[in-house]
């Protein structure tokens, strides 16, 4: 089986990676916990948690994007050396990459969401409050307010529209892997035109977040971030288009990669 080599090249960065979203789910469990100490119903309060929670994951996409992109074969001391190797073995190409990348999607997609679970879960069975507050602030969305203490699980997700939100932080996770994935892939291509593009992927990359006040103009980070505008109110969701874009932004970089490898 071919994926089990890629598995044990990756398993150091899977960990860390998974340790990484359960610390990020309990951070914002701590934000939850914190909120006891507010007034009871304070829509900015409210507000702002979800705004933290949103950003929280988007950072997460960010940093399991970095970790994964930056992968065995990525452009680290003596990675142009593996990827030299896996070219000369009698492997076809796609295989080479599509492994890694099938590895790296599924964590950027699965990770942040198997943190919460654990999270949870240990929640419920130590009986901590901890829980009880957490539930508490999402009955305070309008749209999980009507839900009675016994809706489930599942209804009380469905109602807080955690899916849209939770699907815009892996998009954006994604349109960060899909062009580091492609680097190592590019500066070994014998086009001085390929090399130069993976040699400024790393500076086209860090331009969003380079300039700090650029961060803080709101249609600006909901554009590129997905991250709700100040005082969105507790109904907001992502864009369904800038979701699609940044899908396809990714789905982009990981097709010409695919065909710049087969063509050279």
């Amino acid at each position: 089986m071919l994926l089990r080599p890629y598995l044990i090249l990756y398993r150091k960065r899977l960990v860390a990676a998974a340790i990484f979203s359960v610390l990020a789910a309990l951070a914002e469990a701590m934000l939850g916990a914190n909120l006891c100490n507010c007034p009871p119903g304070s829509v900015e309060v409210l507000n702002r948690f979800f705004y933290l929670v949103d950003l929280f994951n988007v950072l997460l996409s960010i940093f399991m994007a970095l970790i994964l992109g930056f992968g065995p074969a990525g452009p680290l001391p003596g990675g142009s050396s593996q990827v030299r190797f896996l070219l000369t073995r009698p492997i076809a190409r796609t295989s080479i990459q599509l492994y890694p990348l099938f590895i790296a999607m599924t964590a950027i997609a699965l990770l942040p969401g198997l943190g919460w679970l654990v999270l949870l879960a240990c929640l419920r069975l130590l009986h901590s409050p901890w829980l009880t507050h957490l539930l508490a602030i999402a009955q305070h969305v309008p749209s999980a307010s009507e839900l009675g203490p016994n809706s489930g699980l599942l209804r009380l997700l469905g109602a807080l529209h955690l899916g849209p939100r939770y699907l815009a932080a892996v998009s954006v996770g994604l349109a960060m892997y899909a062009p580091l994935a492609a680097q190592r892939w590019l500066m070994l291509n014998r086009q001085k035109a390929f090399r130069v593009l993976g040699a400024v992927i790393m500076f086209i990359l860090a331009l969003p977040m380079a300039i700090p006040w650029l961060l803080s103009i709101p249609s600006y980070a909901s554009a590129v971030f997905l991250l709700p505008p100040p005082h969105a109110g507790l109904t907001y969701l992502p864009s369904n288009l800038g979701v699609a874009l940044h899908l396809a932004f990714a789905a982009a970089w990981v097709s010409g990669t695919f065909a710049a490898l087969a063509g050279d």
